[in-house]
């Protein structure tokens, strides 16, 4: 887009405010620790050029958010729907696909030269249009308690560039010492599992995005036996939900965490832990041509087409998170945000030392991992297929065949098509 018409665009929004006085948008989103305090603070920022400008925020789950978007766009209720809102990286496809009516085209808005290709192509349709603004990465990391581990004899030096089998090894002898299991785990919302599969540039899908891959994935394969040691072993901790997930490794009943980098924030609230937390890359899959990179998540801003202030919601998504990198700098600072956007990682938030990781740079070693992240189409099922295969790991600890249970989620996958 061009300055002229950048400028052209800012001038009218800005004489509508001044002729239709205050305005406020409404936006969901999750995350009180991350996203809301993100997007309050581009209002503030806003705000100072806009005077008049407001926000109300919903704050609302991932998963239930997804409900209730899929409920109200069946049914056509656009008037309930928020102006603004975020949408995770999983989600996107099927949003552009199945509901083309629904999101704004940001084209001509948006300076896409500002963001990583990966990251715009999730919000790119079928005719190049593209309709998102790229917020935040879910580069993976592996935390881990280095008090425990220096106990078990493991330096930093062994946590380099591990294999899962040397980490299940290290969780072993933990656990003999300790009783604390490895790392925690929630059925319901298997992130490893995730990462263990894009570690390995593969998917639920085949690289169309639409093909099932279960049944002759041999990345899955690998991932569900390195899941089945972690269960055989008891070295998972088995939490009920997320509020358990996340006390698990917080109260230090978890020598590890296998997450991505926006776990980072609340991690940094328990000042009791200050120090004994490290961030390493992730365990690599064996037999698998993988990387020690992966990707958790991760999400982009959208604006609702049917809002009757949507041209307002769209200025405000462009001219904050889509192109100021100065509050992209203070939510780095603030939040430890690991942005999308291009050379975000010169930043001087990315340059600071945390003594709570014993002093790593763990915001620049999380930015230039952003740049090593295995691209894969996540196609437009990927929480539905995430569920079939859950089912199947289960089945699998259960006593099951690794080939019976992959081959009927593979069934069950493709009656889905």
């Amino acid at each position: 887009m061009t300055a002229m018409l950048k400028s052209l665009l800012g001038a009218l929004v800005a004489l509508w405010f001044t002729q239709a006085g205050a305005a406020t948008l409404e936006v969901w989103c999750w995350d009180k620790n991350f996203n809301i305090p993100a997007v309050q603070l581009a209002a503030e920022r806003y705000a100072v050029t806009h005077p008049g400008f407001n926000i109300h925020i919903t704050e609302i789950s991932t998963y239930e958010g997804a409900r209730k978007l899929s409920e109200l766009l069946k049914a056509g209720r656009y008037e309930e729907l928020p102006d603004v809102l975020l949408i995770e990286n999983y989600s996107i496809k099927q949003y552009l696909y199945k509901h083309p009516e629904f999101l704004k085209s940001l084209e001509g808005r948006l300076d896409t030269d500002n963001f990583i290709p990966a990251a715009l192509e999730l919000s790119t349709d079928y005719k190049g249009l593209h309709y998102g603004v790229p917020f935040d990465s879910g580069v993976s990391a592996l935390l881990v308690r280095d008090d425990l581990f220096s106990q078990a004899g493991f330096s930093s030096a062994a946590l380099r560039n591990l294999t899962w089998a040397q980490f299940i090894q290290m969780g072993e002898r933990i656990k003999q010492l300790t009783g604390i299991p490895l790392i925690p785990y929630e059925p319901d919302n298997n992130m490893e599992l995730n990462l263990m599969l894009q570690s390995g540039r593969s998917w639920y899908t085949r690289s169309d995005g639409f093909t099932p891959d279960f049944k002759d994935n041999q990345v899955m394969r690998a991932a569900f036996e390195t899941f089945k040691q972690l269960h055989d072993k008891g070295l998972l901790f088995r939490a009920k939900d997320w509020d358990e997930y996340l006390e698990s490794f917080l109260t230090g009943k978890t020598a590890a965490v296998v997450t991505s980098c926006w776990m980072v924030p609340t991690l940094l609230k328990n000042a009791s832990m200050r120090g004994k937390w490290r961030l390493y890359r992730l365990p690599s899959l064996a037999g698998v041509r993988g990387a020690h990179i992966s990707n958790q998540g991760g999400s982009q801003w959208f604006v609702n087409a049917h809002s009757p202030q949507a041209e307002l919601g769209a200025n405000f998504l462009c001219t904050t998170f889509g192109e100021d990198r100065d509050l992209i700098g203070e939510l780095a600072a603030k939040i430890q945000l690991i942005s999308v956007m291009t050379r975000s990682e010169e930043l001087p938030a990315y340059q600071k030392a945390f003594p709570f990781f014993g002093g790593q740079l763990v915001l620049r070693m999380l930015a230039q991992w952003n740049k090593e992240i295995p691209e894969v189409n996540y196609g437009m099922r990927s929480k539905e297929l995430q569920r079939l295969a859950e089912y199947a790991l289960q089945r699998y600890f259960g006593g099951v065949a690794l080939d019976s249970a992959l081959s009927e989620a593979q069934r069950h996958a493709e009656a889905l098509n």
